[in-house]
């Protein structure tokens, strides 16, 4: 009977511990909660919560509501993208330029 009463002990123990552990995470999760990821975002609509990617839109057709499709959300980002893409080469080419010509100046400041 010595024998048997460490591992019961372990048990309940362990048993307890995870008992503890769900209650905790029950009272913690609140009624009506949504997880969503990163990058979305809850919209109130009159009674209604929406749940979308930030900075995509919702428009009326008739009497529903329809969130922007993927390839609307995406292809004005993309573009400010390449847009700004651009301006960074841009901005690249006249910083490069800038570095040879003090390269060019402090070589014949050393002559």
């Amino acid at each position: 009977m010595k024998k048997i009463s460490p591992v019961f002990l372990i048990c309940f123990f362990t048993f307890f511990v995870f008992f503890v552990l769900s209650v905790n995470a029950e009272e913690e999760k609140k009624e009506g909660e949504v997880k969503f990821y990163p990058g979305m975002e809850i919209k109130k609509v009159g009674d209604v919560n929406v749940l979308m990617a930030k900075g995509s839109k919702l428009r009326h057709e008739n009497d529903l509501l329809v969130i922007e499709s993927a390839e609307e959300y995406v292809s004005p980002k993309l573009i400010e993208m390449d847009k700004r893409l651009s301006g960074l080469e841009i901005r690249q080419k006249i910083l490069e330029n800038e570095m040879e010509q003090l390269k060019k100046n402090r070589a014949n400041t050393k002559e």
